[in-house]
């Protein structure tokens, strides 16, 4: 890096096309900019000697890479704080310690995870997406166990919910997934985006797909509209197939299985610490932050005679139990 600066220049670049060429940034170009050699050779001496702010989690760090070869320096800043919530260091400050690490222990990376798709942007409370996913994690005596996922993420702000059963989700289940959902955000979106998935339709005809009882009672009652998707169609919802597998590769990667109850308690935690606190890599926002403004409601005005009101809308649901079967008239909202 220094060799590449120092080149540069003599050729006559400045320092900002130099930061440009070698993806560096102006700090560390400022920095080696008029560093002499024997400067830089000392620089490297004391860089090797002094303490860094992680070197007391060494061990810890050291045993994650070696116990998970995937694992990435995002999920071991998270565990970081998970297990030591008074540490103050940054995701890169991590990603960097790691990255030497590995190269010490020759343990590059095995796999590089990206997070997140771009896909259309839409207005604020219009619409929320939500799919399943199931998981195999290992508990500590090395058992194998599924877990099955139920995710939904605000399309505009990109704020997520995520829950977990040890078993596959059935109608009622599925509904129930929904009110845990619109109780952690506040209230709903005026749509819905989802899958052909066998917990929401029994059979199709003509194209035409017909819903469980159960679910198309709770949709209606609580008052959001239903868009229906082909699987894995990214188009159409493909922020929350990237969260599905944000979940999978970050929040579920490298962890023991600890308990159902457990694990959904930890998740909870998990959004507020790291997936719904942290910047997002398409909206370069953080989407806690967006949230506050999207469940206000939003005029987006296409004709100034003509405004439309888009706003994610409160609901209070009662206890889960309250939940009777669509014969009954559905859940109690």
């Amino acid at each position: 890096m220094y060799e590449r600066i120092q080149g540069l220049k003599l050729k006559g670049y400045g320092k900002r096309r130099v930061a440009r060429e070698t993806d560096i940034s102006r700090g560390t170009v400022d920095k080696y900019w008029d560093m002499t050699e024997d400067e830089y050779i000392q620089c490297l001496i004391e860089s090797k000697t002094r303490t860094k702010i992680l070197d007391p989690y060494r061990v810890f760090i050291k045993t994650e890479i070696e116990t998970h070869r995937e694992i990435t320096g995002s999920i071991i800043h998270d565990h970081l704080l998970e297990k030591h919530p008074e540490l103050d260091v940054s995701a890169r400050t991590v990603r960097e310690y790691v990255a030497v690490l590995r190269e010490e222990l020759g343990l590059p990376t095995v796999v590089n995870i990206r997070q997140y798709q771009e896909v259309a942007e839409l207005p604020p409370g219009m619409q929320a997406q939500v799919d399943m996913g199931e998981k195999v994690m290992r508990d500590f005596f090395g058992k194998v166990q599924k877990v099955y996922i139920f995710a939904m993420v605000m399309s505009h702000s990109r704020k997520k919910f995520v829950c977990f059963q040890d078993h596959k989700f059935n109608a009622d289940e599925f509904v129930v997934a929904h009110d845990l959902a619109f109780r952690y955000f506040g209230g709903r979106t005026m749509e819905i985006a989802y899958d052909q998935d066998r917990v929401m339709s029994v059979s199709e005809n003509a194209g035409d797909l017909i819903l469980t009882e159960t679910f198309a009672a709770y949709s209606r009652y609580a008052g959001f509209s239903i868009h229906l998707c082909r699987k894995s169609d990214p188009q159409s919802k493909g922020k929350i197939e990237a969260v599905i597998k944000y979940v999978k590769n970050n929040f579920l990667s490298c962890r023991e299985y600890p308990g159902i109850s457990r694990l959904n308690s930890d998740g909870l935690a998990w959004l507020e610490r790291t997936a719904n606190a942290k910047k997002h890599d398409t909206t370069k926002m953080v989407p806690n932050r967006v949230f506050m403004e999207e469940i206000k409601p939003v005029s987006i005005a296409i004709d100034a005679r003509l405004p439309i009101k888009y706003s994610v809308v409160r609901t209070q649901v009662r206890p889960l139990s309250v939940y009777d079967s669509a014969a009954k008239g559905g859940v109690s909202v």
